[in-house]
């Protein structure tokens, strides 16, 4: 039996979120708080011991940020962000997930009857997956690159490009890399599964902290070097060229190397970068769910000069899709989160 917290300040999402959890056989709300105050006090004191805790996140007194942060420092839990689909909301969500929040569902909106039957299915599927995270991951130190380092790999930059995948636990691993390396002369792609309402914020939050530009891409644009480009959360992102030797970004909604459950996909940007003209990449496999990037690296291996970093299972919030690349043998490196940057760099020299 998976027990959980509810954590609300709407006594009607917290009977309802309740409701539909306790109808589950293996699942049961063992307890519920009407704000991130109560929740800390149940958590970090010991009163209750929970699997996982599902968080509104705007709450009076104590916020589902502050929560999530502080009880993410003092007794790790598997934590669901319950969000609204409003710009503050997405937001806020995604600042919770950079603090070590496992994933999060939309509330129901609209038609509330007809949308709550959609919500409850992905909150038991995460509420399950959430059992299973490793939460006690991302002890995690800061590693600055010296300048020398930084120039030896900007000089002979030029057809290199990096492609990062990740799913859940990607957020913080993300932020937690990019802001630890220094600007460079190569172009970064990167594929987060996540919602279109999301995936905007998302870069949004990253280029406010990183040393180089981050943007969500866009169709048609020029690929630069020294922009990290994220994929839009309803679009495969394809990285083409065109005659002149430039690159481009393709925005597409059904992918053109088959049916694919993800949108945006990691197989589909690894799969579009081994039909361009001869280019070094390093691929880099993060936490997630599934499998998704294997098959596309093993195209790109065959096509390209590709070396190729998988999280460990020490870190990963979900080991699912770097244990699909280390187990199908296309890893040159397997590293925990809190030497992914300075890897990254030391690889990147040696290309």
């Amino acid at each position: 039996m998976i027990s959980v917290l509810v954590v609300d300040d709407s006594a009607f999402m917290r009977k309802w979120m309740s409701d539909a959890i306790n109808q589950q056989e293996d699942l049961q709300v063992v307890a519920i708080a009407k704000n991130g105050k109560q929740a800390i006090e149940l958590i970090t004191k010991g009163t209750i011991t929970v699997d996982v805790i599902t968080m509104d996140v705007e709450m009076p007194e104590i916020d589902g940020l502050e929560a999530v942060e502080v009880i993410m420092k003092e007794n790790p839990t598997p934590i669901i962000m319950v969000s609204t689909l409003t710009r503050q909301g997405a937001t806020e969500t995604i600042r919770a997930l950079t603090l070590g929040a496992f994933d999060f569902v939309q509330k129901p909106s609209g038609a509330i009857s007809l949308n709550m039957e959609l919500v409850e299915e992905e909150l038991f599927t995460k509420i399950r997956l959430a059992k299973q995270a490793n939460v006690q991951s991302s002890g995690i130190e800061s590693v600055q690159p010296n300048a020398s380092v930084n120039d030896e790999i900007n000089r002979s930059a030029t057809k290199k490009v990096i492609a990062i995948g990740a799913s859940t636990g990607g957020p913080r691993v993300l932020q937690h890399v990019l802001e630890r390396l220094p600007p460079l002369d190569v172009p970064i792609f990167i594929v987060q599964h996540m919602p279109k309402a999301f995936t905007e914020t998302f870069a949004q939050r990253l280029d406010r902290i990183c040393k180089m530009p981050v943007k969500e891409a866009t169709d048609g644009e020029r690929v630069k070097n020294g922009v990290v480009y994220v994929a839009p959360g309803d679009r495969h992102m394809l990285i083409k060229e065109l005659m002149s030797g430039t690159k481009t970004i393709e925005l597409r909604v059904d992918s053109p190397y088959g049916r694919d459950i993800h949108q945006p996909s990691v197989n589909s940007l690894f799969y579009s970068l081994a039909t361009i003209e001869k280019t070094t990449v390093l691929a880099v496999v993060l936490t997630g769910m599934g499998n998704d990037g294997m098959n596309g690296l093993t195209l790109l291996k065959k096509e390209q000069e590709v070396t190729v970093i998988a999280e460990s299972k020490q870190s990963a919030v979900v080991y699912g899709m770097p244990k699909a690349v280390i187990e199908a043998d296309l890893a040159d490196y397997v590293v925990p989160a809190m030497q992914m940057a300075p890897e990254m760099l030391k690889v990147l020299r040696s290309l």
